[in-house]
Formats: C-alpha cells, sequence, structure tokens
C-alpha cells in the first residue's frame, strides 16, 4: 500500500509541476512509453512535457524527428517519489533526425521530457510538426 501511495503522490507531483515548468508557455502532459512514437505540432509559447514512468536506470534512448531543424529545445529531468527533481540537462534539436538520453540515476522514478520552441525561430516557422520516440 506504501508503494502506491508513493506512485500516486509522484504522479500528482509531476503533473502539477509539469504545468507549471514553462510559466508563459502554454503546456500539455502526455504519459508515455517505449516503444511507442508521439506526434505533435509545436507553435511559439507552446510546450510539450512527457513523462515516461518507471524510465530505465541503465539508459532511455530519445528519438526527436522534426520538420526544421534547430526549432525544437528540451530538457530532461528525473522525478523521485521523495524530494526535488534532478535536473539532467538541456539541447537544441539541430538536426531533422536529434538523438538523445542516457543513464539515468539508480534511484526509482520517473524520466520527464519538456520540448519547447527555439524562441527566435518562431518568426520564420510559426509551427514546427515533430515526432517523439522513447526506447
Amino acid at each position: 500500500m506504501k508503494k502506491l501511495s508513493a506512485r500516486i503522490a509522484l504522479l500528482v507531483f509531476v503533473i502539477v509541476f509539469a504545468f507549471s515548468v514553462t510559466a508563459s508557455a502554454s503546456s500539455t502532459f502526455t504519459v508515455v512509453s517505449t516503444g511507442n512514437t508521439y506526434y505533435n505540432t509545436i507553435a511559439a509559447g507552446e510546450g510539450q512535457v512527457y513523462f515516461l514512468p518507471n524510465a530505465s536506470t541503465t539508459g532511455t534512448s530519445v528519438k526527436i524527428i522534426s520538420s526544421v531543424a534547430g526549432t525544437i529545445k528540451g530538457h530532461f529531468e528525473w522525478q523521485r517519489p521523495t524530494g526535488s527533481p534532478l535536473q539532467l540537462g538541456s539541447f537544441v534539436a539541430n538536426t531533422t533526425l536529434f538523438n538523445t538520453g542516457g543513464g539515468y540515476p539508480a534511484s526509482p522514478g520517473a524520466l520527464v521530457l519538456v520540448l519547447e520552441r527555439v524562441a527566435d525561430t518562431t518568426g520564420a516557422y510559426p509551427n514546427v510538426s515533430y515526432s517523439v520516440v522513447f526506447n
């Protein structure tokens, strides 16, 4: 019962945190699983949060395929059942096929990927479609 309560508390915390990640951006939240592809279009001021529960601590690869290189940025966080999230790094998807991911802390938790638009590219490319794959 304690594990279930901890998981529910983690999920509630992550949902609240996900919507407060970017104060000025409109964010949407998606719970994902490995091996699946997720499609989206992202505009200026928007964000997308991907939550991967029970991510592998030995490594999770993430592939982002975008319609325009250099227009999407992101960062990873490791959410723990207790304590504050660990910031794992940020990136700009500088190619249309961008591979990222890696090993994560050897403690129970979930991987959170937050994607947003690169600010100075929104004039030339108002909307950018992309897909993201978790393996």
